[in-house]
C-alpha cells in the first residue's frame, strides 16, 4: 500500500487569502501482513517522510 500524507493548507494570495489544500503527498510504502477487527500490522518498506496516525493508505498507482 502507498502511504499518503495530507497536503498542507495554504492561503491563496491571488484570491483574497482563501485557504487552499495542496494535493496529498506520497510518503512511503507499507505491506499489511495481519489484520484483525480493530488493528492491523504492517511492515514499513520505504519511507521518505515520517508516517503519522491519520495518513491515508491506497493501492500503488501502478495497479
Amino acid at each position: 500500500m502507498t502511504v499518503y500524507q495530507k497536503g498542507a493548507l495554504i492561503r491563496d494570495t491571488k484570491d483574497n487569502d482563501t485557504p487552499v489544500r495542496l494535493p496529498n503527498e506520497p510518503s512511503g510504502m507499507v505491506m499489511v501482513f495481519n489484520t484483525f477487527d480493530n488493528i492491523s500490522y504492517a511492515y514499513v518498506l520505504d519511507s521518505e517522510l515520517p508516517l503519522n496516525v491519520g495518513d491515508q493508505l491506497l493501492p500503488p498507482p501502478y495497479l
